[in-house]
């Protein structure tokens, strides 16, 4: 199967915030393949630069150059936050969707590759909940935020450090990954960008600026037919409720959260498993995330 590139990364450059700190960035930037800025005056590179990453000496920083000074706030990853902890301990107390979807029940904790990781608070989510994680993010802008974040986790309380250390992170191609490597995969996790939403509140800066600087994964559809041939269980894609299904392969069930449904894709690898067969468009009398019997795992 040809892979066809679909990723085109904007030129992002690697800042140090103090002088000190040129030594330590240097590294950062060999390490990820980031290019180093030339530019000592910080002021500059806010105005030079679009997107850029900035390494302080609390952690690594992505900046945006905008007019407003909300969107001038720094996007950084942190697992060790009060809201982090407020969402793992409601997954605690109740059936947490996502642990449903990734198939946890009783002991059970599967392996499970999060082809899409983004700033990687799924993952960390279900790292909490005794999964092993292995993310494969083809963003080295990305993925140096995602170490960066790891990294820090290591040093907080116990159950994050716990949470870090089920995880691991590999920067490639997930497509290139899953087809030429062979480490045990029960369960593949996608969470492609999201469609533009029209006629809704602003997405999270987050989330927008990840879209801006990553691009909105046209490759999902070749991803999830590369994933069911690898998943020994199952592949999940999350999707907002009134999207369709990526296009291909009709899911085998959807387990339903309030804004969120994840479509399950039962392995072709499962005993007793059919074949998948093609998704047929809904009639807009009967969006997605309407139906009246939602099926749940």
């Amino acid at each position: 199967m040809e892979i066809k590139n679909f990723f085109h990364h904007p030129p992002i450059f690697l800042f140090a915030e103090e002088q000190n700190l040129l030594a330590r960035a240097q590294e950062l930037a060999t390490t990820w393949g980031i290019p180093m800025g030339d530019v000592v005056d910080i002021s500059q590179a806010k105005t030079d630069h679009h997107f850029f990453l900035l390494y302080t000496p609390e952690r690594l920083e992505l900046h945006r150059y905008a007019p407003s000074s909300l969107e001038r706030c720094p996007v950084y990853v942190q697992f060790i936050s009060e809201k982090e902890k407020k969402r793992v301990q409601q997954a605690g107390r109740k059936q947490e969707p996502l642990a449903r979807a990734a198939a946890l029940s009783g002991n059970t904790r599967p392996h499970i590759l999060d082809a899409t990781p983004g700033f990687g608070r799924d993952a960390f989510l279900l790292a909490t909940l005794g999964c092993h994680l292995h993310l494969v993010e083809r963003s080295p802008v990305v993925a140096s935020l995602l170490a960066d974040g790891l990294a820090r986790a290591k040093h907080g309380p116990t159950w994050t450090k716990e949470a870090v250390e089920r995880m691991r992170l590999t920067c490639a191609d997930a497509r290139q990954h899953l087809t030429l490597n062979h480490e045990k995969i029960d369960v593949v996790y996608l969470d492609p960008m999201y469609p533009e939403r029209k006629k809704t509140a602003l997405v999270k800066k987050e989330m927008r600026w990840l879209r801006d600087l990553v691009g909105t994964d046209a490759d999902a559809e070749d991803l999830l037919h590369i994933a069911l041939q690898r998943a020994a269980n199952r592949v999940v894609v999350k999707r907002p409720q009134v999207a369709p299904p990526l296009p291909g392969p009709q899911p085998n069930f959807a387990i339903h959260a309030p804004n969120t449904r994840f479509d399950i894709y039962l392995s072709p690898l499962l005993k007793g498993t059919t074949i998948l067969k093609e998704a047929k468009p809904r009639s807009k009398s009967k969006p997605w995330g309407q139906s009246p019997r939602p099926l749940f795992f």
